[in-house]
């Protein structure tokens, strides 16, 4: 959730998720690591606590934003996906008896403007990368901030545990159509 590359990506590509939202399923996914637990001096802020269990790259080296704050973001986003995504079926899905496709067009306008919203280099907490800002971004773009809390308290463990195991090829792995892409990461 902290990386530049995937948050311009995700910027550039979501008004044509938006064209899409019919057809197309999406799924965040984030990168998640553990470590092991013998010797918590060594994570710096890596992980979210010293057990070394769920951990993430460290975005601006020696800069505020930790490993911790990044899980943080991670699992706000999951949860903004969660809370406001809407199922939508078309006449080909019912008739072919699928379900349809869950859009979450509130956690597209939170992403599309984090990057420039909540930027990793500023010194004031309440305008970068963290809590502050995003609780900030997701009032002005309408996001049920109670509810999207009351999901980061109840899911925080379970959603980083399946981020941890389901782990990707790379931090900026994307599948369309179950199909591993490798290309550029352009939308």
């Amino acid at each position: 959730s902290a990386s530049q590359v995937s948050l311009k990506f995700l910027k550039e590509f979501s008004p044509k998720r938006r064209v899409l939202n019919e057809v197309m399923i999406f799924q965040p996914h984030y990168a998640v690591f553990g470590m092991d637990g013998s010797n918590p001096q060594i994570y710096n802020g890596l992980c979210s606590d010293d057990s070394g269990q769920f951990c993430a790259e460290d975005p601006d080296g020696a800069g505020p934003i930790k490993g911790k704050d990044v899980l943080d973001e991670d699992v706000r986003q999951l949860c903004i996906h969660m809370v406001h995504k809407v199922l939508r079926s078309t006449e080909a899905s019912t008739k072919a008896g699928k379900p349809g496709v869950e859009y979450a067009a509130k956690y597209w306008d939170y992403v599309e403007q984090l990057l420039d919203s909540c930027p990793l280099g500023l010194a004031n907490p309440q305008d970068r990368f963290g809590t502050e800002c995003s609780t900030r971004l997701m009032n002005k773009v309408g996001i049920d901030v109670p509810r999207v809390a009351a999901c980061v308290r109840v899911n925080t463990t379970s959603y980083l545990k399946a981020e941890r195991e389901h782990q990707a090829w790379s931090p900026r792995a994307l599948r369309i159509n179950g199909w591993r892409y490798s290309g550029i990461l352009d939308a």
